[in-house]
């Protein structure tokens, strides 16, 4: 029974958020909770951010280790294409998308793999 809680803790994924302080406009890292009252919105780590901003992190870093997360803009070097970082509910899964055409033929998925092929690097976000 222990080895077996034991394996669970071991292989759970992180699930995080990120998401610009309503008050400072500075990154915020982690949990993320809704509250209707006293104060109606969105909360990383109990502080107040922008909705539009929140990005959850796709469990996937770059190659110079950095952790990627939805809305970053990111660089494939292979294809010398910049990307954005979406989730694409369609096939439900985070995706570097390069072009608002076709999603089958400008996205790829944000795997370990793809970021060593492309060799992806985070350039900026979409909210900056």
């Amino acid at each position: 029974m222990m080895i077996h809680i034991l394996k669970l803790l071991i292989n759970m994924r992180v699930i995080s958020f990120r998401g610009l302080d309503s008050n400072t406009n500075k990154w915020l890292y982690g949990y993320i909770s809704w509250y209707e009252s006293p104060e109606k919105g969105l909360f990383i780590n109990g502080k107040h951010v922008i909705p539009e901003s929140v990005g959850q992190f796709t469990g996937i870093y770059d190659i110079n280790g950095k952790e990627i997360y939805e809305g970053d803009i990111v660089y494939l070097e292979t294809v010398d294409k910049q990307a954005s970082v979406t989730f694409e509910e369609e096939y439900c899964c985070f995706c570097f998308r390069y072009d608002k055409g076709s999603v089958d033929y400008n996205t790829y998925s944000v795997t370990k793999e793809n970021v060593e092929y492309f060799k992806v690097q985070i350039i900026g976000n979409i909210h900056e």
